[in-house]
């Protein structure tokens, strides 16, 4: 369970947040500040991150969110996942690195959060037999070794704040890993729109199988994590995925 509050540190307006991974919220954003606006962590423990305020004091402009996640994903490592495991929501998102990005992809992010939620009962053994088949197909429908690009991991409309018409992302799960997907998370909520993918795609490009149908296989995961959060108001979506492909 989390419990966000605001308080003071130092004299300072500042956010704190008590939940069991909140070291591994500080490690994340730490990670992430030297390329792309994030809150500045002023204190954390095992349970407990006191970080900086940031108000949404404006409306984002699109082609400068396209630059700054750019600039983030151009940041890239040899193998995809990370050193340590991270989160995502309210849950554990394993990291394991690896050279295969279909291997990460199928074993740590889709298969991994599928086995969670068959096994709390939010997701059918047919469910997961089909996705099981689609993984097995996997291979010849995404890239293997596209760069691993620094992902945020988690961009949705709650986690971008724009402060003095500047970008800061918040609430990061992140991990190295094909820039494709958040480009699908962020088509998912529609946290961004054309004028984002248009600038994007200039410094960039994106590939056209991207918009043909790799959006939809890489919204397996964020689906599969709102299944594990909100039950089968969900599946539906998941299921036009697999017709789609099995």
């Amino acid at each position: 369970m989390q419990i966000n509050t605001y308080c003071s540190f130092d004299g300072r307006r500042a956010v704190c947040k008590e939940h069991p991974f909140a070291k591994i919220e500080a490690k994340m954003l730490a990670l992430l500040q030297p390329y792309i606006n994030t809150p500045q962590v002023y204190l954390s423990t095992q349970n407990r991150i006191v970080m900086e305020y940031i108000s949404d004091d404006c409306t984002i402009n699109e082609e400068k969110a396209a630059h700054s996640i750019a600039y983030l994903h151009a940041q890239t490592a040899p193998k995809y996942g990370l050193q340590f495991d991270t989160t995502i929501g309210p849950f554990l998102q394993p990291n394991r690195q690896t050279a295969s990005w279909v291997e990460f992809y199928t074993t740590q992010r889709v298969l991994y959060m599928a086995q969670k939620a068959l096994d709390e009962g939010s997701l059918s053994i047919s469910h997961y037999t089909k996705l099981e088949k689609l993984c097995q197909k996997l291979h010849s429908l995404i890239p293997n070794t596209p760069k691993a690009s620094l992902l945020h991991g988690d961009i949705w409309n709650g986690n971008v704040l724009c402060h003095n018409n500047e970008l800061y992302l918040i609430d990061p799960a992140l991990y190295y890993g094909h820039n494709e997907v958040e480009l699908a998370f962020i088509m998912m909520f529609d946290t961004f729109g054309k004028r984002f993918f248009d600038t994007y795609n200039e410094i960039i490009p994106i590939e056209k199988e991207f918009f043909e149908y790799r959006y939809a296989l890489y919204q397996i995961y964020p689906y599969l994590v709102h299944i594990r959060i909100y039950g089968e108001s969900y599946l539906n979506a998941l299921e036009r995925i697999l017709a789609r492909f099995v």
